[in-house]
């Protein structure tokens, strides 16, 4: 039955898809956290919110 194998290639697509991305989700979440953290112990009274946005965007 081709229609089974072709939804057992999506179906093992989308699920390695979806592990790639929450991969790739966390592994930014972390890396967001760090340089949040690292920023706020490297200058605490200055606000650099904005600069960061726009580096990142």
């Amino acid at each position: 039955n081709s229609r089974w194998l072709e939804k057992r290639v999506v179906f093992s697509m989308v699920l390695c898809g979806g592990y790639t991305m929450m991969c790739w989700w966390l592994w930014l979440m972390w890396v967001v956290a760090v340089r949040k953290r690292t920023e706020q112990l490297s200058e605490k009274g200055k606000r650099e919110e904005h600069a960061v946005a726009r580096e990142g965007g």
